[in-house]
């Protein structure tokens, strides 16, 4: 393992230093006087350190409190629980990050740019709330810990807002003061991060549509109902100027049974109609189908690259207008995610979607017919599949030569002899991360596998993983075998992200 810097060895000086309070025989601040830079790095380094490892809130806050400080992020103290000892450095964590708040509440920070607080602090609200309206030129704002909304009126420069907060808190706010929102000209992501329905009414979200002209994204909240309802209350036209949307009811499955999104059903093919046509703009779009009718205007969306589409709610034969939408729109398409009960022909949506980097199918991933000649699909980087067919599983391994990951479900026709035949075609030299359910590789056929893909980092075989953890071993891989990875789409779609 390579030594650490000279310039890092300091750093973790200065922490020891720090912890042993030497600044108490200091007559002045000596982190004042750092070339900003240096001192940023130095905050970076040491809230990057496990939370049970910081010095106590009181220390602490010698090196935060400066007027140099451009970023704090407080991730250190969110521990997630695994252990009986979690919960205790939860509770330590969570004490610790109070104390430290409540003395950075008494102080602005005018050249803090991003604040990242992703801890829920009970009885915080108004020391979150003193120390964001403290930050007069705060840019992006993450926290978890609810606090009054009008403090961040104070941010005319806020570009990024993501909150966790109940929905009551949100929607008082969004009916009774959006219009304060009028002067964050430079708002352009306004979101809400807990899974609970957010923005039950859609007037909220019209009122930050109207309030924010330049909002381009509202997180995994709809908008076709709030952008429908903008366009029915306004006598001249109206520039929305979204970038990212979600369109459906609910992004919860329990929202999905209810009386409202019966409502919303009967009405979506006009909705996604007139939210196509009014939002030109948009390149990200997660959407659940309720009627097949829906589809066809996603064809007005020239910028489309993201699509994820969930089916689950669509009683229809959706499967040919689907075919039919990307055969119109499938060469702007870079990433793409459909879920449903029905069977999705890779072949088709391959052949259709030359540009694809991702393609994920929750369901059941199949080749229609013999394909015997294909195109190599160079670009597509990411599989993910719940259930992939023998086929369906020969046609995407012997045409993608540059797959980086690879999440499968069970494959047990995944033998030696098969393995033997794929790496004919495909040596699986650029293959990362794998993940199966099943398989039934021998040890020597999982040695063959393992050699051949020489860059593989992440290797998860979710039953009989004795055999693979051997390998690994004897052939002195350094390979992650235990820690499931998550794929590129479970990040794009992270409510705290989207």
């Amino acid at each position: 393992m390579q030594a650490p810097s000279l310039y890092k060895q300091c750093q973790k000086q200065i922490i020891r230093h720090l912890i042993a309070a030497w600044r108490i025989r200091c007559t002045e601040n000596p982190f004042q006087i750092l070339p900003s830079d240096v001192f940023q790095e130095l905050v970076d380094y040491t809230l990057s350190l496990p939370c049970y490892e910081l010095p106590e809130a009181s220390k602490l806050s010698l090196l935060l409190v400066n007027y140099l400080l451009k970023r704090l992020d407080l991730s250190c103290f969110a521990v997630t629980l695994r252990s009986l000892e979690d919960r205790e450095r939860q509770i330590n964590a969570r004490e610790t990050c109070s104390s430290l708040i409540s003395m950075l509440s008494s102080y602005t920070f005018p050249n803090l740019r991003s604040l990242h607080l992703p801890v829920e602090l009970i009885d915080m609200s108004a020391e979150v709330g003193n120390l964001i309206r403290g930050c007069a030129n705060l840019e992006t704002l993450h926290t978890a810990t609810c606090f009054d909304l009008s403090n961040i009126e104070n941010c005319r420069r806020l570009r990024v807002a993501r909150i966790h907060s109940s929905a009551s808190h949100l929607y008082d706010f969004l009916q009774q003061r959006a219009y304060s929102l009028m002067n964050l000209e430079a708002l352009e992501i306004f979101s809400a991060c807990d899974p609970d329905p957010c923005f039950t009414s859609y007037e909220a979200v019209a009122n930050i549509l109207i309030s924010c002209r330049n909002i381009i994204s509202l997180g995994l909240v709809d908008s076709s109902m709030a952008i429908d309802h903008v366009l029915n209350d306004k006598d001249s036209p109206f520039a929305f100027r979204l970038q990212r949307c979600f369109w459906g009811y609910g992004y919860n499955s329990y929202l999905n049974r209810s009386k409202k999104s019966v409502n919303y059903k009967l009405k979506s093919t006009n909705l996604i109609r007139n939210a196509a046509c009014a939002c030109p703009l948009v390149e990200e779009l997660v959407m659940q189908v309720f009627q097949k009718g829906s589809l066809q205007p996603l064809n007005l969306l020239n910028r489309l690259t993201f699509l994820s589409l969930s089916f689950s709610q669509c009683d229809d034969n959706y499967l040919p207008e689907f075919i039919s939408l990307i055969s119109e729109i499938g060469h702007r398409i870079k990433h793409l995610s459909v879920e449903g009960r029905l069977q999705f022909p890779v072949n088709d949506i391959c052949s259709l979607c030359v540009n694809l980097e991702s393609l994920k199918i929750n369901g059941h991933a199949c080749v229609k017919y013999p394909v015997e000649s294909f195109p190599s699909l160079r670009n597509l980087k990411r599989f993910i599949a719940s259930e992939i067919d023998q086929k369906c599983f020969q046609f995407v391994l012997s045409n993608c030569p540059n797959i980086t990951e690879l999440f499968l479900g069970s494959v047990p026709y995944l033998n030696d002899l098969e393995l033997k035949s794929i790496l004919k075609t495909n040596s699986l030299a650029n293959l990362e991360i794998l993940t199966l359910t099943t398989c039934n590789l021998t040890e020597n056929g999982l040695s063959k596998l393992i050699k051949s893909a020489f860059k593989l980092k992440k290797f998860v075989l979710e039953f009989f993983k004795e055999p693979l953890v051997s390998v690994i071993k004897e052939l002195n891989r350094d390979i992650n075998y235990s820690d499931y990875p998550q794929d590129f789409f479970h990040y794009k779609l992270n409510r705290c992200t989207f």
